[in-house]
C-alpha cells in the first residue's frame, strides 16, 4: 500500500511555530490543503529524499529555530527554506517525466523566487 508525502508553500513563516502541530479542530486535510500541497507517493521520491541527504541540502524540521539538518525527511515535516528550494531544482531533473515533476518544479520554483519556506509532510 502506498502512502504519500505531501509539498507545499508557507505563505508566511512563523519563526517560533511548530508545524508538526495541527492546530486544534483542523482536519490533516484541512490542514494540508491550507499550504497548497501536492500529494507525492512516498515510494516515487525515495531517490529524490536520498539525492537531498547525500547532497545534504540545508533544511529544518519542525521548526526554522531548531538545528539546521540535511535532507528531506520521509517520517516527518520538512521546512525547506528558498535558498535550499532553488539548489533542489537541479535535482529534480532526472525525474521530469514523472507526473508529479511540474508540481513539484512550481513548488520549488516559486519557493525560490517569492522567498517562501517549503513544506513537506512525510508519511
Amino acid at each position: 500500500m502506498s502512502c504519500n508525502i505531501e509539498i507545499g508553500i508557507i505563505e508566511e513563516i512563523d519563526k517560533s511555530r511548530d508545524y508538526s502541530v495541527t492546530e486544534s479542530g483542523i482536519s490533516y486535510a484541512e490542514h494540508i490543503r491550507s499550504y497548497g500541497c501536492i500529494s507525492i507517493p512516498d515510494e516515487e521520491l525515495s531517490g529524490l529524499i536520498a539525492a537531498t541527504v547525500k547532497a545534504e541540502l540545508p533544511v529544518s524540521f519542525c521548526t526554522v529555530s531548531s538545528e539546521h539538518s540535511a535532507g528531506i525527511d520521509p517520517c516527518g515535516v520538512t521546512l525547506i527554506p528558498p535558498s535550499s528550494a532553488e539548489k533542489l531544482l537541479p535535482m529534480l531533473e532526472g525525474y521530469s517525466g514523472a507526473e508529479w515533476y511540474s508540481g513539484l518544479a512550481e513548488i520549488c520554483r516559486r519557493s525560490a523566487t517569492e522567498g517562501k519556506y517549503m513544506i513537506i509532510f512525510g508519511i
